[in-house]
């Protein structure tokens, strides 16, 4: 009895860790990974609409357990602005390097000329056709 509840156990996590692969492959992990990598940032501010604030750890972990750089930090930004804008205040209070931004974005540019900007790597959430 006690072996059948260890495999009964052992599908029921393995059907969990499938569904959490397929709930973060809208944040394209490669894709962010590469980019953080290609231009050695340090220090990254991450924006995620509201929806997602629950899955932004596993995000983390996900991406600091495969990038190859050391001392590495992700901030977590948005909360002073529309979700659709880019957060570049408190991007740039973190002091980070980059700003990935995650899900629908206006595209607007909120800073004006005199301001200092970061880089933005923007992941649009792909959605299935009807």
């Amino acid at each position: 009895m006690k072996e059948i509840n260890k495999n009964k156990r052992k599908i029921y996590l393995y059907i969990f860790s499938l569904f959490n692969v397929f709930q973060m492959d809208k944040f394209e992990i490669e894709s962010c990974k590469k980019w953080i990598e290609d231009n050695n940032f340090h220090i990254i501010a991450l924006q995620v609409p509201d929806e997602d604030l629950d899955k932004i750890q596993d995000l983390i972990d996900l991406l600091t357990s495969s990038i190859q750089i050391e001392n590495i930090e992700f901030y977590l930004v948005g909360d002073g602005c529309s979700p659709c804008c880019n957060d570049i205040l408190n991007a740039q209070y973190c002091q980070a390097q980059g700003l990935i931004h995650f899900g629908h974005s206006c595209l607007a540019s909120s800073a004006d000329d005199n301001q200092q900007t970061i880089p933005i790597f923007y992941v649009f959430y792909q959605q299935p056709l009807p």
